[in-house]
């Protein structure tokens, strides 16, 4: 898979945000491929699994429109038509796009941790409850990997490693490097207890 070629077709008319979220999701799709050959019934598989999974259905197309974009860097887009994707329930939006995601970092009033935060959330397709988990010793600075936990298993190995990108690891980096709390948490307000989902979900409205 032409990663590096991808990205630089994206970043004709993409932002840096925006390229970041769909190589992110490509490496998911070819990571979890694991060697089988890129065709409709493979993406139609991972559709799928991606919903069984129990992603919501913005966050799935969001994975779609990843994949959809690089065979249409191959030339293939039209292979891609009519797969069936989960219906958006029209509702007051909780998924935001991308334009709001970078609206939203471009605000002077948000702390370096809130913007890690929300880079950490939309980069690598976090859940809040997966992000408060995290602990300083999940991430690996050398590999740019970071373990994952799902909400439902507090214990025991970590579920998943993500590979993080430029923007995610240099602004986690530069947040831990700046912080005044020291705790074994990545994300906390008394350095003795991790950030709640509460106080995430209210410092992003």
């Amino acid at each position: 898979m032409d990663i590096r070629g991808f990205a630089k077709y994206l970043r004709r008319n993409k932002s840096k945000l925006t390229v970041e979220c769909y190589v992110n999701n490509l490496k998911k799709f070819r990571d979890w491929a694991n060697g089988r050959k890129y065709d409709r019934a493979l993406v139609d598989a991972y559709v799928q699994y991606l919903i069984d999974t129990g992603l919501s259905a913005p966050t799935v197309h969001q994975h779609f429109w990843a994949i959809k974009s690089y065979f249409r860097y191959k030339g293939h887009a039209d292979k891609l038509r009519g797969i069936s994707l989960p219906k958006i329930i029209e509702r007051p939006p909780t998924c935001a796009t991308h334009d709001e995601i970078e609206t939203l970092l471009s605000l002077k009033y948000l702390t370096l941790m809130d913007r890690t935060i929300i880079i950490m959330l939309y980069t690598l397709g976090l859940r809040i409850g997966e992000l408060v988990t995290l602990r300083v010793t999940d991430y690996n600075p050398e590999t740019h990997r970071i373990a994952i936990t799902t909400e439902k298993k507090r214990s025991g190995p970590p579920t998943d490693y993500l590979k993080m990108e430029p923007m995610a690891y240099e602004t986690l980096e530069k947040y831990l490097k700046e912080r005044t709390i020291d705790s074994p948490y990545i994300f906390t307000i008394d350095g003795k207890t991790p950030i709640s989902t509460e106080t995430v979900r209210y410092r992003l409205k």
